[in-house]
């Protein structure tokens, strides 16, 4: 029982972070953004986390970082849904990241 609620409370944590940092992307708060997303990829890495940290990093020019965090995510999880940027598919293509 004890173990369960600690996957749950980490779980908790990490969504909660997730979240703030999302709705700190969209709100354009990129160092906000970035420190969430941060704080959630010290509980746990996943492709989720690492996609919208690529994303963040995307919003903000790095293309460098942005590139490096979604090959990170696409090794974790070939499935992962990318985000609907303009011409990020293309980008992602050319530099060797999808097939």
């Amino acid at each position: 029982m004890r173990l369960e609620s600690e996957y749950a409370e980490k779980a908790n944590k990490i969504s909660d972070h997730y979240l703030k940092a999302q709705r700190a992307l969209y709100g354009r708060e990129y160092q906000k953004a970035h420190q969430e997303i941060d704080k959630a990829l010290k509980i746990h890495r996943n492709a989720d986390l690492l996609a919208l940290k690529g994303s963040i990093y995307f919003s903000t020019g790095d293309l460098v970082q942005a590139k490096k965090n979604w090959e990170e995510a696409l090794k974790l999880d070939k499935t992962l849904p990318l985000p609907h940027i303009n011409g990020l598919k293309e980008w992602l293509h050319n530099s060797g990241l999808l097939p």
